[in-house]
């Protein structure tokens, strides 16, 4: 009788592992990371093309990294001085949701990001997002490429 209830003990504490598997039903799909290098590529104005080609602003990367970390390259030109680097700036970001939050704590130059904003993703390209600004009835949308 004790080899019996032994062999149910230890039959109940067998099933009892099995069955404690992971209870996460969540969904296995990737998720977009914003960590990376990027670069603005386009950039629309009510829905219209840009041309960027010629806007010194724009020939900067911006960083964010692991940890919260971000850098972003100031690009100016003046009309004694042709674009070029003037300063790398840099602070925190932190993520809620799909929406950011940045901290700039160098000073003298303005970032082009927001303080705040949302990165839209369009599917499983996660090598592009956008973020959208209205003001006074003028959406500016600009889309950064990965790099």
């Amino acid at each position: 009788m004790k080899k019996v209830f032994a062999l149910m003990l230890i039959s109940f504490l067998g099933f009892g592992l099995v069955s404690c598997n992971s209870d996460d039903d969540g969904n296995n799909e990737p998720e977009f990371s914003i960590v990376g290098t990027w670069k603005v590529t386009e950039k629309y104005i009510n829905n219209e093309i840009q041309d960027i080609s010629g806007e010194c602003v724009y020939n900067g990367n911006i960083k964010f990294i692991n940890g919260g970390t971000y850098v972003e390259d100031i690009y100016m030109e003046t009309d004694d001085v042709p674009c070029s680097l003037v300063e790398t700036i840099g602070g925190t970001w932190s993520k809620s949701g799909n929406n950011y939050t940045l901290h700039i704590t160098t000073q003298g130059y303005e970032s082009m990001m927001p303080e705040t904003f949302t990165a839209e993703v369009e599917g499983t390209d996660f090598n592009h997002f956008e973020i959208s600004e209205t003001s006074l009835g003028t959406t500016t949308t600009l889309v950064f490429t990965r790099q």
